[in-house]
């Protein structure tokens, strides 16, 4: 496990994923990530590449030959390498071998960087093309789940998500993972109140959100959550019926639609890096 620790914040990435462990206030004596309840959802953070969602059947053709991968693709599961690391930084990487190969037929490096500075921590990923020769097509994403109630003594339904944009966006629904019909959907003031009713049918799916900035809030307490983030054409907001957290992920990419025809190279979202070429991303949290 890496640890980062300055005098607000302690945090901890597993190299299981280069994914976050651990996001704890010290003044405030709170930890802010999900506890990762293999009851509900056993991770805490995944880091989504070679894809984001769901293919078709789980499958995907490139280059006239089919391939197979699971929902979010393999990177989660990947041992990274510790590149650099300090007290308030560190740097985590993996690169394409002859296994991700069998899935993903493209030659990559995927460095994933985490910083903190007083009660904030940023999350920066890159993607490099390691070919000579071919372009890299992948998807990129985050998936971090956030603890709630932060406060003890509040419930769940005490918390809502406060947009920074004014909001009249189309959602997409999900059907057995993958994207179906169009729903515009308006927020209330900037706001999705969280209830029972908020994730029935899913996850919530957006396409070209004003927003790069949500808050985590009750008015019954002032601790909470700012997530920032810019360029990220999709976004999605997720949880379980019962558990105790919600993921805001922003996302380069997205789940392949109901009616998608397996061409990879085609499916929506879909970046392209050609030989040497680098993509970087990244999102910010704020404690408080």
């Amino acid at each position: 496990m890496v640890v980062l620790q300055n005098n607000d914040l302690i945090v901890e990435i597993n190299e299981k994923g280069a994914e976050l462990n651990r996001l704890y206030h010290k003044k405030i004596k709170k930890e802010y990530l999900w506890s990762g309840d293999a009851q509900f959802w056993g991770r805490k953070a995944p880091i989504l590449f070679p894809i984001v969602g769901k293919l078709k059947d789980n499958k995907m053709k490139c280059h006239g030959v089919e391939y197979q991968m699971s929902q979010h693709g393999f990177a989660r599961d990947l041992p990274f390498k510790t590149k650099t690391t300090d007290y308030d930084k560190a740097v985590l990487y993996c690169k394409s071998d002859e296994d991700t190969k069998k899935m993903f037929p493209f030659d990559w490096s995927l460095f994933c960087e985490y910083s903190i500075q007083e009660n904030e921590i940023e999350v920066k990923s890159k993607v490099v093309n390691d070919s000579i020769h071919e372009p890299l097509f992948f998807s990129i994403g985050y998936h971090p789940a956030f603890k709630i109630p932060i406060d003890e003594n509040l419930n769940y339904f005490d918390y809502y998500l406060l947009f920074n944009g004014d909001e009249k966006a189309e959602r997409w629904m999900i059907s057995d993972g993958l994207i179906d019909e169009r729903r515009e959907i308006a927020l209330d003031k900037s706001i999705i109140q969280l209830n029972d009713k908020t994730f029935y049918q899913d996850a919530l799916v957006f396409k070209g959100l004003k927003s790069n900035e949500i808050q985590i809030r009750s008015d019954q307490s002032g601790h909470g959550i700012t997530f920032s983030f810019k360029g990220f054409p999709y976004l999605g907001i997720w949880s379980k019926s019962g558990a105790s957290f919600v993921c805001i992920e922003p996302w380069h990419g997205i789940a392949d639609s109901v009616h998608h025809h397996g061409d990879f190279l085609l499916k929506e979202g879909i970046m392209r890096l050609n030989p040497g070429e680098e993509f970087d991303c990244g999102y910010k949290v704020a404690l408080y």
